[in-house]
């Protein structure tokens, strides 16, 4: 059974970003879903934001992409409010949904807040409703029409340097690769990656002893998969047979044939060097690597079989229970991925992980997480002897944290809310969070070292430091990574030389477009190819003027598909389009070179101009 709430014709989106409240709803208790039908008439991506809004002030926000020029039902299941899940799987027609908040009782939802976000330009939604479902569905395409072509780009726009057939892809594949010089390779006598910190700053240096400014890409591999189910009536007839496709490596084997792989190595390599990147960064080929020998780094989470440690119960998303012995062991078995690169001088270092989804929340506490959980745990059976630890005996705890029990073990196991207790109740718990980072970062760092003693952990790839604690166990680092995506990086770089002191390196950054190619900037955007060039050089001169600063990597070589990847990202970043072919205007008007901006972080000063950015296009 499904409720109608309230529908909208022709809502006029203002480019500051415009608001819809829903207020006289019935209560979602007996619902399961939270649906909205609505025709997005732009020519870009359309994202919304949807806040449940409780009693108390509290709220929690979900927001989604739809397509241009598209008509979709979108479900947003009511047990997301329960905020484990960051990125919901796809549902028909829909692009990307990201959950923002902390856990909220859907019984207590008050209100409805519908938003778009800021954008360059007036855009129009056709129409909208909103309604309530009983039933959980998997979403709807209305009226749905071929959005790509036969190449896998967006068919509804042309632009300066298109492909329009596979005889002109392969004749200019062909003769760019016939162009590129034969690979010069970097040689290293004996030794690794090291840092050293000179007056003040610190430099990354190669196994010669040069000082080396890291300037990397990720995502360096023939291949950008589209997934297919969610969108099967977007793309042509004949490949909607398939659940996926990858259509940066079908355009290279038409192009190729059996060379394939032999002619993208070296149309690669060749770029790479033109365009002054001297690192391979994270999720790239490494048979590239060996092949071209470049030095690189990995996320050691995504090689071998066995990803980040994990324990069954989990304290908050994906946050396990750390104290555990399975934690111990199921990281040693995380930390022999490491082997086969222990002696390779080309190799800088490791990433542990990336993007910790319990991570990204700025009112996170992962002890009051824990207090909350009425299931058993590893994790709170340390908090009890923490605080048995602390207090000599039941009487003062009790009057410490305003409560009354037996036993400290006691209250705990029967204290699920932080609601009533005192100030030194939560700096305890605020404490202990710590404690419980450090013991996340710890045990599985621990256990890579145990393994390789040559090259640099290079931390978690933090999408930010939401707050202090989240620096736990950073003595456990040789360097401090975080995924900066600012149109300068100074303050972030700074906030963790402040909070740590250790040199930083930046794992993602990108800078998107919407002249060519996409719909959807991706997080930071600009109007032109030419302005996504300045902002690129003008990033990386400010960050290397600061004297913690290592390394940049850009995210990514090649564009997102137009339809989606596995969780509906589509956003144009990329140095090449699914073609393989680059941008050109971006590409002639870059500046900056790894030697420019080694000279930038030596002086500490630069003298590179903004870019002109827009609001992004991005869930």
């Amino acid at each position: 059974m499904e409720k109608l709430l309230e529908t909208k014709e022709n809502w006029l989106l203002s480019p500051s970003g415009s608001q819809w409240e829903l207020r006289e709803m019935d209560s979602l208790a007996c619902y399961e879903e939270l649906q909205i039908r609505l025709k997005n008439t732009t020519p870009f991506t359309l994202t919304l934001d949807v806040r449940f809004v409780a009693n108390s002030g509290q709220d929690l926000r979900i927001s989604f992409d739809t397509l241009p020029e598209t008509e979709v039902t979108v479900p947003i299941a009511l047990s997301y409010l329960d905020s484990q899940q960051l990125f919901p799987p796809r549902t028909d027609g829909r692009l990307r949904m990201m959950v923002n908040g902390l856990p909220i009782e859907k019984a207590a939802v008050k209100s409805l807040v519908i938003s778009s976000r800021p954008c360059h330009e007036k855009r129009r939604i056709e129409k909208i409703s909103v309604s309530l479902s009983e039933q959980i569905t998997k979403g709807v395409i209305h009226d749905p029409q071929c959005l790509i072509d036969h190449l896998g780009q967006w068919s509804k726009k042309a632009w300066t340097g298109k492909v329009f057939d596979k005889g002109a892809l392969k004749e200019q594949l062909t003769q760019r690769v016939e162009k590129m010089p034969d690979n010069q390779e970097i040689t290293y006598q004996t030794g690794f990656f090291h840092l050293e910190k000179r007056a003040g700053r610190w430099f990354l240096l190669d196994p010669n002893g040069q000082d080396f400014c890291s300037v990397g890409m990720d995502c360096v591999g023939p291949s950008m998969e589209c997934n297919i189910e969610p969108i099967k009536a977007l793309v042509p007839p004949e490949d909607q047979k398939h659940a996926r496709i990858d259509y940066v490596k079908r355009n290279l084997k038409e192009t190729f044939g059996a060379t394939w792989y032999e002619n993208w190595q070296k149309l690669i390599a060749g770029y790479l060097k033109e365009w002054g990147v001297n690192t391979i960064g994270a999720w790239s080929d490494l048979s590239f690597v060996h092949d071209q020998h470049f030095p690189y780094v990995v996320v050691l989470s995504s090689l071998g079989n066995s990803g980040y440690p994990d324990t069954d119960v989990k304290i908050f998303r994906d946050f396990p229970d750390v104290f555990a012995p399975t934690y111990e062991r199921r990281a040693k078995e995380y930390a022999k991925a490491i082997v086969p690169l222990v002696d390779d001088s080309f190799f800088i270092g490791y990433f542990m992980r990336n993007e910790p989804q319990w991570a990204f929340e700025y009112e996170i506490d992962l002890a009051t997480e824990l207090l909350k959980m009425t299931e058993n745990s590893y994790t709170k059976q340390a908090l009890i002897h923490s605080l048995e630890k602390k207090y000599e005996n039941i009487k003062d705890f009790c009057a410490a944290w305003y409560l009354s029990g037996d036993s400290i073990k006691d209250v705990i196991e029967h204290t699920h809310t932080t609601e009533h207790l005192s100030l030194v109740a939560i700096q305890d718990l605020q404490d202990f969070s710590r404690e419980m980072i450090r013991q996340y970062v710890k045990v599985p760092a621990q256990a890579i070292r145990a393994l390789d003693s040559n090259h640099l952990n290079l931390g978690m790839r933090y999408a930010y430091l939401a707050n202090e604690a989240m620096a736990a166990g950073c003595d456990y680092f040789d360097v401090f990574s975080i995924n900066c995506y600012q149109e300068d990086p100074t303050d972030k770089i700074e906030q963790v030389a402040q909070i740590t002191g250790k040199p930083v390196m930046i794992g993602e950054f990108h800078f998107g477009g919407l002249d060519k190619g996409l719909t959807a900037t991706g997080i930071k955007g600009c109007q032109t190819q030419k302005e996504r060039a300045q902002a690129f050089d003008h990033y990386l001169a400010k960050a290397n003027e600061h004297p913690n600063f290592i390394g940049a990597h850009y995210f990514a070589l090649y564009d997102q598909p137009c339809l989606g990847r596995f969780d509906g990202e589509n956003y144009q970043f990329g140095f090449l389009d699914v073609c393989s072919q680059p941008y050109q205007e971006m590409i002639e008007n870059r500046q900056l070179s790894a030697t420019n901006l080694l000279e930038i972080h030596q002086k500490g000063r630069s003298n590179v101009r903004k870019a002109a950015l827009i609001p992004s296009i991005y869930c």
